[in-house]
């Protein structure tokens, strides 16, 4: 996300804004990926329900307990709107949970899970540059065009879910205790990196209110998910490890 909570525009925008803010972010567990799906479900929800992709590239590690279950149930809430999920394992994973998300998880709608080992493909295929993109591209979205038939068999583009018409919308698909998710990254003040510190002692160039509202989203995500808000808490940053 760019300053604001909007969106990044292309990949190279996505490496930009990556490599302004890792070194302002500390990375920690447990680990869950509920909150990003969550609010890939929000986007899908506010902009009519059209078709969305969400990739999420991580090492493969969930944490297991709460945090597993969290992730399963967000992946079966957004079986229920226009979304598919592509999973991209990379590292030496272990990706067995990753790989049960693909295929064992209930009480779906429809499929909407896929997950693609890339350090595995590139290995296989890394010699050949050309040939290693088109396999991981080939095994990334395989499964996409099911995904889309189902999605227009089912009729979930373009409309509010279950509604009996044009101005009846039912509650998002999110739990009230993650519908106001702040996922924007904070803010990095670019005058007080170059002024070097800036005066009043003052140099961390990093704004501290978002990370004040991280903290308020990490106690109320535990709070209403489950009595280990503890183990929540020690989260550094919005974000899943990844």
């Amino acid at each position: 996300m760019n300053p604001g909570g909007q969106p990044c525009r292309g990949l190279e925008e996505v490496l930009e804004r990556y490599r302004t803010l890792t070194p302002y972010v500390t990375l920690s567990g447990p680990t869950s990926f509920a909150p990003v799906i969550y609010h890939a479900c929000e986007i899908v929800q506010s902009r009519g329900n059209s078709y969305h992709i969400l990739v999420i590239i991580a090492d493969g590690v969930v944490t297991t307990g709460m945090h597993e279950e969290q992730t399963i149930q967000a992946i079966v809430a957004a079986s229920s709107l226009p979304l598919s999920i592509v999973m991209v394992g990379v590292g030496d994973g272990p990706f067995d949970t990753m790989e049960r998300f693909d295929d064992k998880v209930p009480n779906r709608k429809f499929d909407n899970f896929q997950f693609v080992n890339f350090s595995k493909v590139q290995r296989k295929y890394g010699k050949n540059p050309a040939l290693c993109d088109a396999k991981f591209a080939t095994a990334a979205l395989q499964e996409v065009p099911i995904q889309y038939k189902l999605i227009c068999k089912m009729n979930y583009l373009g409309r509010s879910l279950g509604a009996a018409g044009p101005n009846h919308h039912l509650p998002s698909v999110v739990p009230p205790h993650l519908s106001f998710l702040p996922l924007d990254p904070p803010d990095v003040d670019f005058q007080n990196m170059a002024g070097g510190g800036g005066g009043g002692g003052g140099g961390g160039g990093v704004h501290q209110q978002p990370q004040d509202r991280s903290r308020m989203y990490q106690a109320s995500y535990s709070a209403g998910a489950s009595n280990e808000a503890p183990g929540m808490a020690r989260l550094h940053t919005k974000y899943p490890q990844c």
